[in-house]
Parts: C-alpha cells; structure tokens; sequence
C-alpha cells in the first residue's frame, strides 16, 4: 500500500469512529411536530383553543421554544397570558404590544421566558420560549 493510500484508510477510519461515537450519544438539539416538549414546565397556561407546531429542544442551552396557533385574535390571546402567567406565579416583567402583535417577557425563579403573539388568517400565531439558568 503507497503512503497515501495509507493515510486516506487511516482518515476513513477515523471519519467511521467518531459517526459511531455520535450515534450513541443522545442527540443534543430535539426537533418535534404537534406535541408539547416535556421541557416546558407542568403548569404553563396553554389556551384550550391552543393547536401545537413546531417544538424545538436545545438540551445544551437549556432552551425550548414551541409554537402555538390560536382561533382567538392577538389582543385576546395576550390577555389570556398576562392573566395566565401572573395567576400560575410567573412574573411579568414587561409586556407591550397592538393588534398586530404582543411581546410577553416573563420570569420564575431561574426560568427566564418570552411568549410572542402575531396575527394570523384564522387567529394568532404563538411561539413560547423558555431558558432555564
């Protein structure tokens, strides 16, 4: 075998071990559809009306973040929040917003979070972040 032929089996190995090694780590960011991630906290307000999409995971950042449509338009779905929030003990910390969109920031002890509400065709599109420290 020539020394280059060498070097390219050499590099194929190691390109094979660290795959492998991957495939049996867990993976570190989840992407699901229609389900509510476990990492959001038990008694976060979700609207009944609520419809699930995207979720995302970012278990190294300790970030989730899932989106949300609503029947109900933007001023209600915000009132829903800002009422659903303090009364489940999160704190407010600001909140502005028009009937094209609201901007919820809020916190729990080391939870820190935003909800953003748009307008939609049929509603309100939301998306929930949420960041444990």
């Amino acid at each position: 075998m020539t020394a280059r032929r060498s070097l390219l089996v050499l590099l194929a190995l190691a390109v094979l071990a660290v795959a492998l090694v991957g495939c049996s780590s867990p993976e570190r960011v989840a992407v699901a559809e229609g389900r509510i991630p476990g990492s959001l906290p038990d008694d976060f307000p979700i609207p009944s009306d609520a419809t699930v999409g995207r979720s995302v995971v970012d278990r190294g950042s300790h970030r989730s973040e899932v989106e949300f449509g609503l029947s109900r338009g933007v001023d209600e779905a915000a009132r829903f929040y800002l009422v659903n929030l303090v009364g489940s003990g999160y704190v407010v910390e600001s909140a502005a917003g028009d009937d094209a969109g609201w901007s919820i920031r809020f916190s729990r002890d080391t939870l820190r979070g935003s909800v953003v509400i748009e307008a939609a065709r049929s509603g309100s599109a939301v998306v929930v972040s949420i960041n444990r420290s």
